[in-house]
């Protein structure tokens, strides 16, 4: 009898999608047929094998091409035996808004009547999350499920998702960061409570000192670069003028003025240049280090002297 029941219900399929040309704007050609009733008998064998992703690909293809009532149930079923609940309704609902055609089949009646009971039963299916942020003030905080935004209208009502593991996240400008992954179960109702305490809710940013380090630093690295440059051309004069540190063309005045040029251009050039590097490193430093949280009591403070530069760290244990 199982049997039975199977080949009449393939043959109503091949009956329905070798007729659906007359319902339609735009008739498929024979090529489309085939490959739609091929497409559907092999999504439903998928289906009925446990493979229901497998199966709704297959499904999906042969709804592009012929779009009647008998696709798209199929398709909605597949939806459900993957998860996918709310696409699932959204499918036969489709289905059951499809517009009659005269003479049409009688399998898409069957169908738009079993899209209609199929919609209603999965209206009862279907999870759904209440979510409450505490904190800041009335929509001011960030919500997202699963990476899309929620309306600061929809919280507190009821936010349809299909069954299974979801995250839910809350930020706020000046407050911390809130997330939560919470399990919906089909036909259940979840509260989501979050509480966001004060704090940086990007979890840390890029502190402003990062931004005035690397500046300073870039500046310094610029002059002690230039200090370098004209010490390159103190020592080419005097490789030519002072042969064996004899500048017998210089007065005294002259040569101690470029010894001077001399020893200031080698000193401000590595002072510049260590500070330099220090700042670059400091902000770096900031950059990297923006997303994560520092032990409370710990502080990293950078610090510059002429020719010298570091960090000093302290910390309370």
């Amino acid at each position: 009898m199982a049997r039975w029941q199977k080949a009449c219900s393939l043959i109503v399929v091949a009956v329905a999608l070798a007729t659906a040309g007359g319902a339609r704007a735009a008739e498929p050609t024979a090529a489309d047929r085939e490959r739609a009733r091929t497409l559907l008998l092999d999504g439903r064998a998928k289906l009925d094998a446990g493979d229901a992703r497998a199966a709704v690909k297959a499904f999906r293809a042969a709804h592009a091409i012929m779009g009647v009532p008998t696709t798209g149930l199929d398709l909605a079923r597949g939806l459900v035996a993957l998860g996918r609940l709310i696409e699932a309704r959204n499918v036969a609902l489709d289905v059951t808004r499809s517009p009659e055609a005269p003479s049409e089949p009688e399998a898409f009646t069957r169908a738009r009547t079993a899209a209609a009971k199929l919609a209603e039963e999965l209206a009862a299916r279907i999870p759904a999350l209440v979510i409450e942020v505490s904190g800041p003030r009335g929509g001011e905080a960030e919500v997202t499920v699963d990476g899309a935004a929620v309306p600061p209208e929809a919280l507190g009502l009821l936010w349809k998702v299909d069954p299974g593991e979801h995250a839910v996240e809350a930020a706020a400008a000046g407050f911390r960061r809130e997330r939560r992954t919470v399990r919906a179960q089909e036909g259940t109702t979840v509260s989501v409570k979050l509480t966001l305490s004060p704090g940086d809710a990007t979890g840390g940013g890029i502190p402003a000192w990062a931004f005035w380090s690397g500046g300073a630093g870039l500046v310094a690295l610029g002059f002690g670069v230039g200090f370098a440059v004209d010490h390159a051309s103190v020592r080419s004069t005097v490789a030519e003028d002072c042969p064996r540190n004899l500048c017998a063309r210089y007065d005294d005045a002259a040569a101690d003025a470029l010894e001077a040029r001399w020893n200031r251009d080698i000193g401000l050039a590595v002072g510049l240049g260590a500070v330099g590097l220090a700042g670059i490193g400091a902000a770096v430093y900031g950059i990297v280090t923006a997303g994560t949280s520092t032990p409370a009591g710990a502080a990293i403070t950078p610090w510059f002297a002429p020719g010298v530069a570091g960090f000093t760290c302290r910390s309370v244990f």
